[in-house]
């Protein structure tokens, strides 16, 4: 199954977070209502395959929203499950190991003409 999407807005300048710790770690807190998570990558540097959680977070609970075992020595782009954030949402993620995933998250501005970045306040 295959999921596409158009996506009329700007690309927030990519920001990527290495996993430090194996503690839940917040990637991007969203600051407008016009916001979308469209895609992220997933990198394991480490020799062996580590388990990644991406949560998504509604300014109080996580819920999980992503799980693999990522395989050494690779890169997950997913792109195929876009997710709209309003003002204070968050999105997180877990490895089973530390300082050897880095996540960047792809997060588009769903309008340009809205109130936000690009629009009038």
């Amino acid at each position: 199954m295959s999921v596409q999407g158009v996506y009329i807005g700007g690309v927030r300048t990519a920001e990527p977070v290495k996993l430090t710790t194996t503690a839940i770690t917040n990637l991007y807190t969203a600051d407008y209502d016009i916001e979308t998570i469209a895609g992220f990558t997933v990198s394991n540097e480490h020799s062996a395959a580590v388990l990644v959680k991406i949560y998504l977070n509604d300014g109080a609970t996580d819920y999980l929203a992503w799980l693999k075992s990522v395989d050494a020595e690779t890169t997950e782009i997913v792109t195929d499950m876009p997710l709209k954030l309003v003002s204070g949402n968050m999105l997180k993620a877990e490895a089973a190991v530390a300082d050897e995933v880095t996540i960047i998250s792809i997060v588009m501005w769903d309008d340009v003409n809205a109130t936000g970045p690009f629009g009038a306040a």
